[in-house]
């Protein structure tokens, strides 16, 4: 005798749904946030970047010739150039070639770090991706609708980021013109913006 084991499908249960239904409202603002302020989470991506790959043998050699640096300094100025005069300018000496060594590892240690030059249109470009991903990943909702001839010419670009497809949740007739979530939101956050700094 064969035993057949049936498998049922699990039908998705209505908190899952209702997760599904409101992570484009979620991630919508979000990805607003990161393409108004933009600089600033780029910014915050280079110093991440810059502190990750920071080389800590140059960062330890820097703050070691820093202090022998200071002692010496501080040493030199107990010292009279009259009546100490030898030890005095032994100081100067080790000074000069100390400093010299300091202001070296200092370059080695800018040099190991990642160029700005580089890093800054690339986290310039992560940010804007990142943004753009999290519109795309889901089907955005329609915030609003509005008569269809009123942004005749542009009224397709009103759906952003869902141009050629239709957005979820749209109530629109023939006659009406989707607005999307992010669209709905960038044009509110920017009139008041507007608004608040006239």
């Amino acid at each position: 005798m064969v035993k057949v084991e049936v498998v049922q499908e699990l039908a998705p249960s209505p908190e899952w749904e209702l997760m599904w239904t409101m992570l484009p409202w979620i991630l919508t603002p979000i990805a607003l946030l990161i393409h108004l302020y933009q600089s600033k989470f780029a910014g915050f991506l280079a110093d991440a970047v810059r502190m990750f790959c920071a080389n800590k043998e140059h960062d330890e050699k820097v703050r070691k010739l820093a202090t022998e640096l200071a002692e010496l300094k501080a040493e030199q100025r107990v010292l009279s150039p009259v009546n100490d005069f030898a030890l005095y300018f032994k100081k100067d000496r080790l000074i000069n070639k100390l400093q010299e060594q300091y202001d070296q590892a200092v370059r080695d240690r800018s040099s190991a770090a990642p160029s700005s030059f580089i890093l800054a249109p690339a986290t310039n470009a992560i940010a804007h991706i990142l943004a753009l991903l999290l519109l795309n990943s889901l089907n955005q909702p329609a915030a609003a609708c509005i008569p269809y001839a009123a942004f005749w010419p542009i009224n397709g670009l009103l759906r952003f980021p869902s141009v050629f497809t239709t957005l979820s949740n749209s109530r629109c007739d023939e006659l009406s013109t989707e607005v999307s979530l992010f669209v709905f939101l960038y044009f509110a956050v920017t009139f008041i913006r507007r608004i608040v700094r006239e």
